[in-house]
């Protein structure tokens, strides 16, 4: 049994995602949260500049920073990859076995676990979280998606992403939610390090990415549509061939046209504007809980 002694768990990795920068600073705090009898917790605010700014980023997007190959290298010049370094030194340091990174999105996302990989204790801890809470959905990404991104340094451990929140801004609900998986985390591995197997169901439902989709757009590159108001907030409910998904400015309706009926997430999510992407579409599907 492999047993996970250190947790760390991230906010601020964008400065303006306020719910996980609040957290971390409470949790610092009152750190008797953390405390558990056989494992340790630490934290971390990942870009305190960004933050203090209440940006995104200063430069460019830290969580896109992570590739392996530039984390060693000496020439880097923009803020966010040396501070991408200096996190990769600490988790190496700090024998990191599991990584709670937080986030929140403008997407109507509830509590989504965007897992780090898809290893069997990743998708039995997300699948006891989801029994916990309503609002938990668990999302796999592709793994070329990992990385770039913090969570890629560590192959156990989730983003904890909550929405919809307005960038810059605390939500009251969404806050004492997370701070309650975080708890849950926390007790789950503290129990699993004791050789007790939390209950478990045999079976999860898990959210696997199969594309991105951008606006439409003109040959000029201009966005010509918006996300249909029929599905704008309704991430995580099936859309089906023939479905409204765009609409153009001068009101014609752009329907879905795929032949397979999938999950959009992430609709409409501010920041991706910038990274051409108006959405993803995700399989949905049960996935048989395995131990490790």
């Amino acid at each position: 049994m492999k047993h996970v002694r250190n947790v760390l768990i991230v906010g601020g990795v964008h400065g303006n995602e306020l719910n996980g920068v609040y957290l971390v600073k409470t949790l610092e705090q009152q750190r008797s949260q953390l405390t558990r009898s056989h494992l340790s917790a630490t934290t971390l605010l990942a870009n305190p500049e960004a933050i203090r700014r209440n940006r995104r980023y200063v430069d460019t997007d830290l969580n896109r920073c992570f590739d392996p190959k530039d984390l060693t290298t000496a020439n880097i010049t923009l803020h966010e990859q040396q501070v991408a370094q200096q996190i990769y030194t600490q988790v190496q340091d700090r024998g990191v076995d599991f990584v709670v990174d937080l986030h929140t999105t403008t997407a109507n996302m509830g509590l989504t676990l965007i897992l780090s990989s898809d290893h069997p204790l990743n998708v039995a801890i997300a699948a006891y979280l989801a029994t916990i809470s309503p609002l938990v959905k668990i999302l796999l990404l592709s793994p070329q998606s990992a990385i770039k991104r913090l969570r890629g340094l560590c192959p156990l451990g989730f983003t904890l992403e909550a929405g919809a929140i307005a960038q810059g801004t605390l939500d009251a609900h969404l806050f004492f939610e997370s701070r309650r998986l975080i708890r849950e985390t926390l007790d789950y591995w503290n129990r699993w390090n004791q050789g007790e197997v939390p209950p478990l169901p045999s079976e999860t439902t898990v959210y696997e990415q199969v594309q991105t989709l951008d606006f439409p757009r003109d040959q000029n590159g201009e966005v010509i549509a918006m996300v249909h108001p029929d599905r704008h907030g309704q991430d995580y409910e099936a859309i089906v061939p023939g479905d409204p998904l765009f609409i153009s400015f001068d009101g014609q309706v752009i329907p879905y046209n795929s032949h397979e009926v999938l999950y959009p997430i992430f609709i409409q999510e501010s920041a991706y504007w910038e990274k051409g992407i108006a959405m993803y579409l995700t399989r949905k599907k049960q996935v048989p809980l395995e131990m490790a």
